[in-house]
């Protein structure tokens, strides 16, 4: 149980670092351009699926974070952790 939840916390660090470090990327680099896709077409009937960036948005919230903050960087750090 302890090291599931460790993995866990060690992705969400992971996650909130790496998408931190996309946002400073300039536009039209591929990494970037990947997590601003989205799959056209519809969705299946049913609950739909929470997508990686409604998931990152999520964290992001709860810890206080909106989109324009990863421009400063200490006050990311700062939250993050």
């Amino acid at each position: 149980m302890i090291n599931n939840c460790i993995i866990i916390i060690i992705i969400i660090i992971i996650s909130e670092v790496m998408i931190y470090n996309v946002q400073r990327m300039e536009e039209g680099r591929l990494p970037k351009e990947v997590t601003k896709w989205s799959p056209p077409g519809r969705r299946k009937r049913g609950r739909p699926k929470a997508t990686w960036a409604e998931g990152i948005r999520g964290l992001m919230g709860e810890k206080g974070l909106m989109e324009e903050d990863w421009k400063d960087r200490d006050k990311w750090k700062k939250k993050i952790r």
